[in-house]
């Protein structure tokens, strides 16, 4: 979140422009997950579950948007009146699509994160 905020106030200053601060974003969404993955090291099947499936959802979230950026790209920059609105605009609407994606595949995301963590007895 903090990255994100940088990033979206230095686009607004003309220290980013738009590209970079979007690639900053996205990166900080998969990036932000490095905590719970280093967390899940100590913690019981549940919370590596937890972590995985943060850490899965950020990454392929970001994997499927890539063949479509420059689409992407272009609608935000015609969303926003400034490059930090057009940032933010991206960050809201990037995670609001990977949800909703998530959401319709959520079963079979959710049986691909327990073959991965299997339960432990």
């Amino acid at each position: 979140a903090i990255t994100s905020g940088l990033a979206i106030i230095l686009a607004g200053q003309g220290i980013l422009d738009f590209h970079q601060a979007l690639g900053i974003v996205l990166g900080a969404n998969v990036g932000t997950t490095s905590t719970a993955l280093i967390a899940m090291l100590v913690m019981g099947t549940g919370g590596k579950r937890t972590a995985v499936a943060h850490f899965l959802f950020n990454l392929l979230g970001l994997l499927l948007l890539l063949p479509f950026l420059d689409s992407f790209s272009a609608l935000m920059q015609g969303l926003g009146s400034t490059p930090a609105l057009q940032v933010a605009n991206a960050h809201l609407f990037f995670n609001i699509l990977s949800t909703v994606v998530f959401l319709i595949f959520m079963r079979p995301f959710s049986e691909l994160v327990s073959r991965l963590v299997p339960h432990k007895n």
